[in-house]
């Protein structure tokens, strides 16, 4: 009878706890700091004003921007990142789009993305002279991305 009595006063909780609203569960990453090289680095200075902004994206998805850890990539964005860089042909790029005024005043992109060899460079400004576009569909990409829009 005391079995049932204290079955009887847990019932309640079984059934407050069963009838909760269940949340889906996010997966984090795991608490420690991204460790060895970046996969990716977004560098962006501001022809006008003169500012300086950095990005390091690592391969666990960690987002560094300047000296502190910002957030978290989910990997299939990162996997989609990936996959434009290939299909862009990023690798077979020149190195420089400059203008041909250097005054100009636009604002310089640097991406660099590590390889097996090492890591590939490409650094551009607005409206540079021969930059492809694909080029720059993975500027604004690393825009949106960085800037949580994308």
């Amino acid at each position: 009878m005391r079995r049932a009595g204290r079955l009887l006063l847990l019932m309640p909780l079984v059934l407050l706890i069963a009838c909760q609203p269940t949340t889906p569960t996010v997966q984090l990453p795991p608490l420690s700091a991204p460790s060895g090289l970046p996969l990716i680095v977004y560098e962006r200075v501001n022809g006008e004003s003169g500012s300086y902004e950095r990005w390091e994206i690592y391969a666990d998805g960690w987002v560094v921007h300047g000296d502190a850890t910002e957030g978290y990539l989910d990997p299939e964005a990162l996997m989609v990142l990936m996959e434009q860089v290939e299909q862009a042909g990023f690798f077979e790029m020149e190195d420089l789009y400059l203008p041909n005024d250097p005054d100009s005043g636009g604002t310089i992109y640097a991406l660099s993305i590590r390889t097996e060899g090492g890591m590939k460079t490409v650094v551009a400004t607005d409206g540079a002279p021969g930059e492809p576009p694909a080029l720059v569909d993975l500027i604004r990409r690393m825009d949106g991305l960085v800037r949580r829009e994308a």
